[in-house]
């Protein structure tokens, strides 16, 4: 199996600025930051420029939950060298992901096309699109993308090598080796990202507006671990409790907010 594996909540360094962890004060490409800029976006930010400079394919893994989407809504904004993203559904299909990559967002048939041009239209417009100017290739969730999808950006990468960066939740790995060992092989670098820490993990919910004691927070860190998604949607359904009663939210509405994830110390 080809590539190097990286494992770690540290940049995976590839030239330019390293963002500092938590930061507020600077943004990527000079914007003001929308969210707190921690390993999970310099991680995704470095290895989306590794994957452009390089020409490679990348895989990026990490937990549901973490935030994964969110930042690759961030670089859609803010990348600064060509890119298309794709954002992967159950229902995303050969077409629909060949439409992705060959049209532009805004494309509405017209009464002279009758349809969308078909796949392998699709498919050669894409190809011809990505040798006139190369641009990186982001697929979000892939882990979704069904069996035909992953050939597709196999055979698109074997023709003209542009940068492509699957990005998933934990099963993108093992979906990858036991399914696509063709493309697996082709992978260049196999990133799996850790959970946040914990001093992250808080400075992520205050960056978001919520409020706890450091006791509400050891409890909420020991179920969801380093997760903000989860913790956010724990820390929500707290608040609804206690809003039913009228009080302000404790660690008794926490911990009954709990009772509705009874499967978190699984997923950690």
């Amino acid at each position: 199996m080809g590539g190097t594996v990286e494992n770690s909540t540290e940049s995976p360094r590839a030239g330019g600025k390293d963002l500092g962890v938590g930061s507020r004060e600077s943004g990527i490409g000079g914007e003001t930051p929308e969210l707190v800029v921690n390993s999970i976006v310099k991680n995704l930010t470095n290895l989306a420029r590794r994957a452009y400079q390089s020409q490679r394919i990348i895989a990026y893994s990490g937990r549901t939950g973490l935030g994964k989407s969110l930042v690759i809504d961030f670089l859609s904004r803010t990348l600064t060298f060509p890119h298309r993203i794709v954002r992967c559904k159950q229902t995303t299909s050969v077409v629909s992901l060949a439409r992705a990559l060959a049209l532009p967002d805004d494309f509405s048939p017209t009464r002279s096309h009758h349809a969308y041009p078909n796949a392998d239209a699709l498919y050669k417009r894409a190809v011809a699109l990505a040798r006139n100017e190369r641009f990186l290739l982001i697929i979000d969730e892939a882990d979704r993308l069904k069996g035909p999808c992953f050939e597709m950006l196999r055979d698109l990468w074997d023709e003209v090598h542009i940068g492509i960066l699957l990005v998933g939740n934990e099963d993108l790995e093992s979906i990858i080796n036991s399914r696509h060992e063709r493309l697996a092989r082709r992978i260049g670098v196999r990133f799996a990202q850790s959970d946040l820490r914990k001093e992250q993990l808080r400075e992520v919910l205050e960056f978001l507006g919520y409020e706890f004691t450091d006791e509400e927070f050891i409890i909420l860190h020991e179920s969801c671990g380093g997760s903000p998604g989860w913790a956010e949607a724990v820390l929500n359904t707290r608040n609804e409790i206690a809003e039913s009663h009228g009080v302000k939210p404790g660690r008794a509405h926490l911990e009954g907010a709990l009772k509705y994830f009874p499967t978190l110390g699984v997923k950690r």
